[in-house]
């Protein structure tokens, strides 16, 4: 056997150890996700994006068939709401108009904390 057929032959061994580690990795990924040992990565990963969209579903309180506009929409809407009562804006504000009056609102405080606060004795 020449030098460049050991070459030949390590460089193919070692190409299916790689495929056999891909694989054990594929198959091991894919069964958290609930994926067919024979499924691809496209598989998996569609498996496992759907797991991720059904939880946060769920979190959203959107119904577990929501699709991904849905649950942003819903969640954004809890964001806004969860915000925009500590800043006083109203349910129907814009995130401009929160922004706002969240601005407004921590100004206000710092004012405030800067007014309470008595200059240090000079001894």
């Amino acid at each position: 056997m020449t030098e460049q057929d050991v070459q030949r032959q390590t460089a193919k061994e070692l190409e299916d150890t790689g495929h056999r580690i891909e694989a054990k990795i594929r198959g091991e990924i894919g069964k958290l996700a609930g994926a067919e040992p024979t499924d691809d990565w496209d598989a998996i990963g569609e498996k496992i994006e759907d797991k991720i969209r059904v939880e946060l579903a769920d979190l959203a309180g959107t119904g577990t068939d929501a699709d991904w506009k849905e649950i942003g929409e819903r969640l954004e809407g809890r964001t806004k709401e969860a915000v925009g009562k500590w800043a006083g804006a109203e349910p129907d504000d814009e995130w401009e108009t929160v922004g706002r009056k969240m601005e407004s609102k921590i100004k206000a405080a710092l004012r405030g904390w800067l007014n309470a606060e008595e200059p240090a004795e000079q001894e």
